[in-house]
């Protein structure tokens, strides 16, 4: 029980919290959720590493909340990392490019065996993740965006200085 709280405060302190502070400052919950669902959907990128920056970058150019895109950036983290072998299978099917071998004795054999050979398949691989990714963030977007609206209307803090 103890590790359930725990668990939940920290869960709060780190995401809710920050986000729902956005809210208190006189961003509308449509604001907060666009934010949100570009953080979402650039941290699904295969690319590992190049998250942050293209979060950043996209938030100040489209004029969103740079602290809720990169919040949520950090939160979708572990599927960021679950999605690269998914993303990777659907961007081979879509290319017919091969993909590197995935269990890791068959990438330390590979590398072992041809350096170069290994270095272009897990280009062809990162390829295909990637072009998979850029054909799904419509759908993240969207996916987040709702789902990211409809959690924040029902967190909303009550605001007592309006009529």
């Amino acid at each position: 029980m103890t590790e359930e709280v725990s668990s939940k405060s920290w869960l709060h302190r780190r995401f809710v919290a920050p986000i729902l502070g956005l809210l208190k400052t006189g961003l509308t919950v449509d604001q907060v959720a666009r934010a949100l669902a570009l953080g979402c959907t650039t941290g699904m990128s295969p690319l590992v590493g190049t998250t942050t920056i293209t979060g950043s970058v996209l938030s100040l150019l489209l004029k969103l909340n740079p602290v809720a895109c990169l919040t949520a950036n950090y939160g979708v983290y572990p599927a960021q990392i679950l999605m690269i072998v998914p993303f990777a299978e659907l961007g081979s099917r879509l290319t017919g490019w091969h993909n590197l071998p995935l269990s890791p004795t068959q990438i330390v054999e590979l590398i072992r065996s041809d350096g170069f050979d290994a270095f272009e398949t897990l280009s062809a691989t990162m390829a295909n993740a990637t072009l998979a990714w850029l054909l799904s963030t419509p759908l993240i977007f969207v996916t987040a965006n709702v789902v990211s609206r409809r959690l924040l209307h029902r967190w909303k803090p009550v605001r007592y200085d309006q009529p």
